[in-house]
């Protein structure tokens, strides 16, 4: 039989280990992820692929005069917000920084039927 400390020690640690939301919910994400925030501003790029009405959400930091701007691609699995440190970066020694969510992944349409090749996503 389990004594009353070993169930108050386990409440405890089972309380530090949980998240804590203002509201008491954690918060909801859709399929474009509206609700997780990114570190910059977020637009998008309306285009037509593969026979598709597809959205590219880019954030785009402005370079200085004279600078070139970067262009970030992340990998599979990721999206454009884990450029955040490298763009801070390359934004304060005066370059532009640009950074899509490639189609499929972050806050970019998410099509169903869609060939994800190198070329595609070129």
């Amino acid at each position: 039989m389990r004594s009353w400390s070993y169930t108050l020690l386990t409440a405890f640690l089972l309380g530090l280990t949980a998240p804590v939301f203002a509201d008491d919910k954690a918060p909801e994400y859709d399929a474009r992820l509206s609700g997780y925030s990114y570190p910059f501003d977020v637009q998008t790029f309306e285009f037509d692929s593969q026979r598709q009405s597809l959205e590219m959400a880019y954030m785009h930091l402005p370079a200085e005069k004279g600078q070139s701007t970067v262009l970030l691609l992340h990998g599979k699995n990721f999206a454009a917000d884990y450029w955040e440190e490298t763009a801070n970066y390359l934004h304060e020694k005066g370059y532009g920084v640009l950074m899509p969510d490639q189609i499929g992944f972050g806050k970019s349409s998410k099509p169903a039927h869609y060939q994800f090749s190198f070329e595609a996503l070129a």
